[in-house]
C-alpha cells in the first residue's frame, strides 16, 4: 500500500495537483495541515487543521485505519511540542490506539520511532526550515513493514 503525506503548502495548490498526478496508485493522500486552502481544493486528501487554517473547517485530528495492523493519527502538531520532543505527540497517538502518527508544523522532514509510535513528518512542499528542498513523504506498507521515503519536490513547479 502506498500513502502520500504532505504538509505546510501554505496556499500553493499547484504542488498538490502535481503530487496527485505523480502518484496515481496511492491508496491514501494525507495532508497534515497549514494548507491555507478551502476544503473543496483538498477533496482528495484526509486533511487536518493547522495553526494557519483558522478560516477553514478542518478537524483537529483524524484517526485512519490503514490496514488490519496499522492505525494512524493525522494531526498538525502545533499543540504537541513537536519542535522539542515527540514524546507528548506519541503518547497522544497511543491514547487513540494508533501506532503511526503523521504530523506537520515544523517544515522539517522526519521519520522516527518514539516510545513505540512511528512519527512521520513530510516536511513542507514549498519551504523546509532546515534549508533543504521542499518535500513530501511516500510511505509504503507491505507485509506489515513500514518504509518511509523523502521525495524532493521540484521547486520550479510551484
Amino acid at each position: 500500500m502506498k500513502i502520500v503525506v504532505v504538509s505546510d503548502n501554505h496556499g500553493y495548490d499547484k504542488p498538490l495537483d502535481n503530487i496527485i498526478k505523480q502518484n496515481p496508485d496511492a491508496k491514501f493522500f494525507i495532508h497534515c495541515g497549514d494548507s491555507e486552502m478551502p476544503e473543496q481544493l483538498l477533496s482528495n486528501f484526509y486533511a487536518v487543521r493547522g495553526n494557519n487554517d483558522g478560516f477553514y473547517d478542518y478537524p483537529e485530528s483524524i484517526i485512519l485505519d490503514l490496514d488490519a495492523n496499522n492505525k494512524a493519527m493525522i494531526i498538525h502538531g502545533h499543540r504537541h511540542i513537536v519542535y522539542r520532543d515527540l514524546t507528548y505527540l506519541a503518547n497522544f497517538a497511543k491514547t487513540k490506539g494508533c501506532n503511526i502518527v503523521f504530523y506537520g508544523h515544523t517544515h522539517i522532514f522526519n521519520d522516527e520511532v518514539c516510545d513505540g509510535i512511528r512519527c512521520i513528518n513530510p516536511g513542507s512542499i514549498v519551504r523546509c526550515r532546515d534549508f533543504t528542498s521542499g518535500c513530501y513523504a511516500l510511505v509504503t506498507i507491505e507485509n506489515n513493514e513500514i518504509r518511509v521515503a523523502r521525495v524532493n519536490y521540484n521547486q520550479s513547479l510551484i
